[in-house]
Protein backbone atom coordinates (compact mmCIF):
# COMPACT_ATOMS: atom_id res chain seq x y z
CA UNK A 1 0.00 0.00 0.00
CA UNK A 2 1.32 3.48 -1.22
CA UNK A 3 0.01 6.33 1.09
CA UNK A 4 0.60 9.68 -0.78
CA UNK A 5 1.08 12.80 1.50
CA UNK A 6 -1.81 14.36 1.07
CA UNK A 7 -2.53 14.61 4.52
CA UNK A 8 0.38 16.74 5.28
CA UNK A 9 1.92 18.51 2.40
CA UNK A 10 6.04 18.47 2.27
CA UNK A 11 7.35 21.38 3.78
CA UNK A 12 9.18 22.85 0.04
CA UNK A 13 5.32 22.69 -0.81
CA UNK A 14 4.69 25.00 1.29
CA UNK A 15 8.04 26.98 1.39
CA UNK A 16 7.19 27.70 -2.19
CA UNK A 17 3.39 27.97 -2.26
CA UNK A 18 2.46 29.05 1.92
CA UNK A 19 -1.00 29.85 0.10
CA UNK A 20 -2.09 26.30 -0.08
CA UNK A 21 -2.32 26.27 3.67
CA UNK A 22 -5.91 26.37 5.20
CA UNK A 23 -7.17 30.03 6.10
CA UNK A 24 -9.55 29.99 9.30
CA UNK A 25 -12.75 31.96 9.36
CA UNK A 26 -10.54 35.14 10.61
CA UNK A 27 -8.57 34.53 7.26
CA UNK A 28 -5.38 33.79 9.71
CA UNK A 29 -3.07 30.42 8.13
CA UNK A 30 -3.05 27.47 9.83
CA UNK A 31 0.42 26.11 10.73
CA UNK A 32 2.43 24.13 8.45
CA UNK A 33 2.42 20.55 10.15
CA UNK A 34 -0.99 19.72 11.52
CA UNK A 35 -3.44 17.26 9.95
CA UNK A 36 -5.50 17.79 6.74
CA UNK A 37 -3.67 21.20 6.16
CA UNK A 38 -4.48 22.44 2.62
CA UNK A 39 -7.01 23.97 0.45
CA UNK A 40 -8.26 21.62 -2.02
CA UNK A 41 -9.30 24.24 -4.32
CA UNK A 42 -5.47 25.94 -4.58
CA UNK A 43 -4.60 25.56 -8.36
CA UNK A 44 -0.64 24.87 -6.79
CA UNK A 45 -1.89 22.29 -4.28
CA UNK A 46 -4.16 20.38 -7.19
CA UNK A 47 -1.27 20.97 -9.68
CA UNK A 48 1.07 19.01 -7.29
CA UNK A 49 -0.63 16.29 -5.67
CA UNK A 50 -1.92 15.64 -9.39
CA UNK A 51 1.77 15.52 -10.65
CA UNK A 52 3.42 13.60 -7.81
CA UNK A 53 0.62 11.13 -7.77
CA UNK A 54 0.69 10.74 -11.53
CA UNK A 55 4.22 10.32 -11.46
CA UNK A 56 4.26 7.81 -8.15
CA UNK A 57 1.86 5.64 -10.76
CA UNK A 58 4.17 5.60 -13.58
CA UNK A 59 7.11 4.16 -11.50
CA UNK A 60 5.57 2.25 -9.56
CA UNK A 61 2.41 0.63 -12.24
CA UNK A 62 3.77 -2.46 -12.71
CA UNK A 63 5.50 -3.73 -9.20
CA UNK A 64 3.62 -6.76 -8.27
CA UNK A 65 3.81 -6.04 -4.62
CA UNK A 66 1.77 -2.86 -4.62
CA UNK A 67 -1.75 -3.80 -3.70
CA UNK A 68 -3.55 -0.16 -3.09
CA UNK A 69 -3.00 3.35 -3.25
CA UNK A 70 -4.79 5.54 -0.23
CA UNK A 71 -5.13 8.84 -1.40
CA UNK A 72 -6.92 9.75 1.77
CA UNK A 73 -8.25 8.31 4.98
CA UNK A 74 -9.36 8.96 8.37
CA UNK A 75 -12.03 11.02 9.58
CA UNK A 76 -13.20 14.94 8.32
CA UNK A 77 -15.41 17.02 10.41
CA UNK A 78 -16.39 20.44 8.55
CA UNK A 79 -18.58 23.06 11.09
CA UNK A 80 -20.41 25.80 9.20
CA UNK A 81 -21.88 28.70 11.07
CA UNK A 82 -23.76 31.69 11.01
CA UNK A 83 -25.60 33.91 13.69
CA UNK A 84 -28.61 31.54 14.11
CA UNK A 85 -26.96 28.39 13.63
CA UNK A 86 -24.08 25.92 13.39
CA UNK A 87 -24.01 23.13 11.71
CA UNK A 88 -21.27 20.16 11.64
CA UNK A 89 -20.62 17.66 8.70
CA UNK A 90 -18.77 14.74 9.65
CA UNK A 91 -17.99 12.15 7.42
CA UNK A 92 -15.48 9.01 8.24
CA UNK A 93 -13.89 7.70 5.41
CA UNK A 94 -12.90 4.17 6.96
CA UNK A 95 -14.55 0.92 6.78
CA UNK A 96 -14.53 0.60 10.18
CA UNK A 97 -16.45 2.89 12.91
CA UNK A 98 -15.07 5.81 14.67
CA UNK A 99 -16.15 7.73 17.98
CA UNK A 100 -15.32 11.23 18.15
CA UNK A 101 -15.00 13.35 21.34
CA UNK A 102 -18.14 16.38 20.42
CA UNK A 103 -16.25 18.21 23.94
CA UNK A 104 -19.03 20.39 25.86
CA UNK A 105 -21.31 20.50 22.61
CA UNK A 106 -24.71 19.68 22.60
CA UNK A 107 -25.35 18.31 19.29
CA UNK A 108 -28.50 16.76 17.63
CA UNK A 109 -28.48 14.74 14.43
CA UNK A 110 -30.58 16.64 11.75
CA UNK A 111 -31.83 12.82 10.07
CA UNK A 112 -33.03 10.90 13.19
CA UNK A 113 -33.19 13.97 16.12
CA UNK A 114 -31.29 12.10 18.16
CA UNK A 115 -29.16 14.17 20.73
CA UNK A 116 -25.15 13.86 20.69
CA UNK A 117 -23.58 13.83 24.35
CA UNK A 118 -19.95 14.15 24.29
CA UNK A 119 -19.01 11.11 22.06
CA UNK A 120 -20.37 10.89 18.62
CA UNK A 121 -20.30 7.42 16.81
CA UNK A 122 -19.98 7.05 13.07
CA UNK A 123 -20.12 3.60 10.95
CA UNK A 124 -18.10 2.47 8.39
CA UNK A 125 -18.50 4.59 5.62
CA UNK A 126 -20.84 6.66 6.61
CA UNK A 127 -21.82 10.65 7.15
CA UNK A 128 -23.76 12.74 9.76
CA UNK A 129 -25.47 15.84 9.89
CA UNK A 130 -25.87 17.49 13.51
CA UNK A 131 -26.52 20.91 14.82
CA UNK A 132 -25.62 22.25 17.84
CA UNK A 133 -28.58 22.49 20.70
CA UNK A 134 -28.60 26.12 22.05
Amino acid sequence: MIDVFRLFPPPWIIKAYPDILRVDGYGRRKPAGTRKNYCPNNPHYAEYSRTIVERMVLHYKDNPNIVGWQIDNGFEAIKRTSSDREIVFALNHNEKPVQVSCGKMELEDLISGEKVDRMLKIDGFDAKILKRVK
